[in-house]
Order: structure tokens, then C-alpha cells, then sequence
């Protein structure tokens, strides 16, 4: 096992910030989209404006929520060092685009886009995903912590 020294712990704060303050400006669009018509989620729950809305909190507010939170808890939990690179600043704006591709496609009721935007999001969600794989192995976390980490994502150490 590798032991990571204390800078290389320290969690990056720009890519968090940057997934954080997309994460909040969904979830206050998704807010704004309410207060102009209220009764946008009462008529249907799958037509396209109300589908939209579910993904801007899903997508861009609870899942940039967490993308950006693993940028922090990974070097404080794992100890695993995570620091962020051209890569995954290319991912950030891979989900950014993605994700109002998938929305934008989604209230103006026409899908010919949506391949696409789902591949750029699932692209990111990915790369991070695999960041914490292939840093797992040699993190200098307790041994208990790697092994539930470990059977979480889906390997053995």
C-alpha cells in the first residue's frame, strides 16, 4: 500500500466549487420554472416540461451535488488522492453540457438530442467513477474502510 503524502491529500477546491455552483444554479432554475407556473407538476407527471424539471434537480442539482462532493470526501475519507487534472475539468463541462442538453431537449419536446447529451453525462459520471477505482487499490485508507469502499464499487483488495 502507497501512502500518499499530505499535499497530494489535499482536496481540490475549483472543481468542486465549479460542479457546486452548477448543482445550485439547477436547483434554482428548477425553483424559478415553479414560481412562473406553479402548476407545471399537477396536469401530468410525464409530460416533457415536467420531465425536464425532475432532471434539472435530479441531474444537475443532486448528482452535480455529489460529483462535486467527491472531489472533497475521497482525499478526506480514503485518503486517496484525487487531484484534479485537464481531464476532469473536460468531464465537469461533459456533464454541465450534457445535462442541459438532456433538459433543454426535454421542454422543447423534441428527443433528437438527447442521445448525445445522456452519452456526455454518462461520460463524466463515469471518469470520475473510474478515478475512484483505479485509486482504491493503493489508498492509504484502514483496511476495513477499503474493503466496504471496495465492495461498494465493486472490487476486491
Amino acid at each position: 500500500m502507497s501512502t500518499s503524502t499530505r499535499a497530494d491529500l489535499t482536496p481540490s477546491s475549483a472543481i468542486p466549487m465549479a460542479y457546486y455552483t452548477f448543482a445550485h444554479a439547477g436547483l434554482a432554475s428548477a425553483l424559478l420554472v415553479l414560481l412562473a407556473d406553479p402548476s407545471l407538476p399537477g396536469a401530468s407527471f410525464y409530460h416533457p416540461r415536467m420531465v425536464a424539471l425532475v432532471h434539472l434537480l435530479t441531474l444537475a442539482w443532486i448528482s452535480g451535488s455529489i460529483l462535486g462532493s467527491f472531489y472533497i470526501v475521497a482525499p478526506l475519507a480514503l485518503r486517496l488522492a484525487m487531484p484534479a487534472g485537464r481531464v476532469d475539468w473536460i468531464a465537469f463541462a461533459s456533464f454541465a453540457l450534457g445535462t442541459t442538453g438532456m433538459v433543454s431537449h426535454f421542454w422543447i419536446n423534441t428527443y433528437d438530442g438527447m442521445a448525445w447529451s445522456a452519452g456526455l453525462v454518462t461520460a463524466a459520471i463515469t471518469w470520475v467513477a473510474w478515478r475512484a477505482w483505479s485509486g482504491l487499490r493503493g489508498c492509504a485508507a484502514p483496511w476495513p474502510v477499503g474493503i466496504v469502499a471496495g465492495s461498494i464499487i465493486g472490487i476486491s483488495l
